[in-house]
């Protein structure tokens, strides 16, 4: 289906990709409603599961993809039918938060089935022209790893107060980097007296115009580990520039010694040349949520309602296109 609505839809590894996407995903299988028209498919809408954690509790939450519906049913109500489908469903199966990075085509059915526009989605860019300064790490050494084993489960058990992640445990990492069928990722890691500290992936993408950009994919530190950050930080800019990257790409976060380390190496919303060098993506810079418990008040509430809404700590890594 989503190849016939979306040109190209990953080419000749669409099979792999949805077998990887849809059904090995450790967080739960995904739930896919399909429009029938006398055995012609004519839209659907996809939910891929995901854990999160809001502070210290784990709640089920879900991402919206690849919701797409066939150019013969366009104008008929079928995305807002299967959306409000999906919705009820998931919230009557205890998925309390819905999520998405909405293309433009889907940015305004989604908001009318009751999607809240959370924020733009905060990008910050670093030029590799030169390299970052080095700093003395006493006690830290650098790894790396080609499989994210049981010793990365410990990246799993932590939010910032305030805040909403995903939970990164060591079967979703596997799953989402190392096990992706069609694109590469580099994962460096931080130790301590042999003890894993922080984890940093990488991605080079596609050249855009005339810029090789690099992505800092997913960066994560335990609590109060500042060193272990900017340790992290300068690695991952060096071995960007090594891969030929002539810019690096991350996401601002609310808070946290990652966020604090990549400003401290130079990473920016502020470079305006490089965004409009580079290409727009697919999707547009905005983040979406759907609470059930706003529509469902009765039920007890796991996390509170988004008229206060909470800070996403999110990563390039969440947004399923990088």
């Amino acid at each position: 289906m989503p190849g016939a609505s979306f040109d190209g839809w990953h080419g000749g590894a669409r099979e792999a990709i949805w077998a990887w996407k849809f059904a090995r995903n450790p967080h739960g299988p995904a739930r896919i409603w399909v429009a029938d028209d006398g055995g012609r498919i004519a839209g659907c809408y996809i939910l891929n599961p995901v854990m999160l954690r809001v502070g210290e509790a784990a709640v089920h939450g879900a991402q919206a993809v690849d919701a797409a519906v066939s150019p013969d049913y366009r104008g008929r109500g079928v995305f807002t039918d299967l959306a409000r489908a999906a919705l009820t469903d998931a919230a009557n199966d205890g998925i309390a938060l819905v999520f998405a990075f909405p293309s433009a085509g889907a940015f305004g059915g989604q908001v009318r089935v009751g999607f809240r526009p959370q924020f733009a989605i905060p990008k910050a860019y670093r030029p590799l022209l030169w390299p970052p300064r080095r700093w003395t790490f006493d006690g830290l050494t650098r790894g790396e790893v080609s499989a994210f084993d049981a010793r990365f489960d410990i990246f799993s058990k932590h939010a910032r107060a305030g805040e909403i992640a995903l939970q990164r445990d060591a079967d979703y990492l596997q799953w989402r980097y190392y096990d992706h069928p069609a694109k590469t990722y580099d994962t460096i890691t931080c130790e301590r007296h042999g003890q894993i500290c922080g984890y940093c992936v990488l991605m080079i993408g596609p050249r855009r115009k005339k810029l090789s950009q690099g992505y800092v994919v997913d960066f994560q530190v335990l609590p109060d580990s500042g060193p272990a950050a900017r340790f992290l930080a300068c690695h991952a800019l060096e071995r960007l520039r090594s891969l030929g990257a002539q810019v690096a790409m991350s996401w601002e976060r609310p808070s946290g010694p990652e966020q604090e380390a990549l400003a401290s190496y130079g990473f920016s919303s502020r470079y305006a040349s490089i965004r409009r060098r580079l290409m727009r993506p697919s999707y547009i810079d905005q983040f979406i949520a759907y609470d059930h418990q706003r529509e469902m008040p009765q039920e007890p509430q796991p996390v509170r309602s988004l008229d206060e809404p909470p800070r996403w700590s999110l990563v390039p890594g969440d947004l399923d296109d990088i």
